[in-house]
């Protein structure tokens, strides 16, 4: 039985998981899915074409196993919660829950234009 308020969903438009070596991860997933990296730093390295689609890479911290780390769901529309929905840089109202140990699920509702680091480069 549907929950009354449940998000609908529009499909699953990114995925983060920890690797003790993000380099060589997204070196690989790069060479295998033809996706610039979108943003890089010490801890994460973002492969994709925009908030639509992505690939977040996070260094697995020290006792931390390698492995999926987030879903990001798009939703139509997210309904009043007492969990509130907060603004993203991806350009949506989001909220985050754990959806089992070590595995977190944001529902995101897009509403607005990405911040510039979540822009699609110009390719050429």
């Amino acid at each position: 039985m549907k929950k009354k308020n449940a998000p609908v969903p529009v499909a699953f438009h990114g995925i983060a998981i920890r690797a003790v070596d993000p380099d060589a991860v997204a070196r690989r997933a790069a060479a295998m899915l033809g996706w610039p990296v979108l943003r890089r730093s010490r801890a994460e390295i973002i492969l994709g074409d925009g908030p639509e689609l992505f690939l977040r890479i996070v260094r697995a911290r020290r006792g931390e196993n390698e492995g999926l780390a987030e879903l990001h769901l798009a939703v139509e529309e997210l309904a009043k919660s007492r969990r509130k929905t907060v603004p993203d840089p991806l350009g949506g109202d989001s909220r985050t829950g754990e959806l089992m140990r070590g595995v977190a699920l944001t529902l995101r509702e897009f509403k607005r234009a990405p911040a510039g680091a979540w822009k699609k480069k110009r390719r050429g």
